[in-house]
């Protein structure tokens, strides 16, 4: 019996590397990320990709070869913020309830962010970065409320979800902690009640304005 011995790994071998290989990817990734935090934590002066690279440990090909532009690297800085607080929009909800988790599981992620991300987050580059992030929460609330507010109008929910969408943010809890005293957990709950508020008006008056029309 002739054995033909070739250099193919096992596919498992395979496998297991391809693995490695993104888990490192993803780790390098996040230091980058983590950089760019530190960098601009000491200043918009200092800002700039070399620097960011320098603070990370890596090579300026490494940054570009996960962010080909510094356009790319500060739209993910949006998501790294939350996964710093711990947070993620996903899984979307699908009805009110988890919408209402959501918000809870927000309020609690924004009370433990760190006073430097905090003001990260508010400053002006980061700014750049939060249409994304905006996308991703007036979707967010979209699929939640979409089964109250299918008989509303695009003008109406369009409108509704705005409203919502601010009273779903950071600056809504930094002003209920700061003039009202409230908790996070407290700042929830009078949201998610003024939301469910809203909604209930909103669909109300347009089935009311239905009726008299017809």
């Amino acid at each position: 019996m002739i054995h033909v011995m070739t250099n193919r790994a096992p596919a498992a071998d395979r496998s297991y590397d391809n693995s490695h290989r993104a888990a490192q990817a993803g780790q390098t990734r996040t230091a980058i990320l983590d950089a760019l935090v530190r960098v601009l934590a000491r200043g918009v002066a200092e800002l700039s990709v070399p620097a960011v690279a320098q603070e990370a440990g890596v090579s300026l090909r490494t940054v570009y070869r996960h962010f080909p532009t510094k356009r790319a690297l500060f739209h993910a800085l949006e998501w790294h913020l939350d996964a710093r607080m711990q947070y993620s929009a996903a899984p979307y909800p699908t009805d009110f309830d988890g919408l209402a988790d959501n918000i809870r599981q927000y309020y609690r992620a924004l009370d433990r962010q760190s006073d430097a991300d905090r003001a990260i987050r508010a400053s002006q580059l980061a700014g750049e970065a939060r249409e994304d992030g905006l996308a991703i929460k007036r979707a967010l609330i979209a699929s939640g409320l979409g089964p109250d507010t299918a008989s509303l109008s695009e003008a109406e929910r369009t409108r509704l979800f705005n409203v919502v969408m601010t009273l779903f943010g950071r600056f809504t809890l930094q002003r209920m902690k700061d003039d009202l005293g409230l908790s996070a957990e407290d700042a929830a709950e009078h949201v998610i009640w003024a939301v469910r508020t809203l909604v209930r008006a909103t669909v109300q008056d347009a089935t009311s304005a239905s009726d008299v029309a017809s």
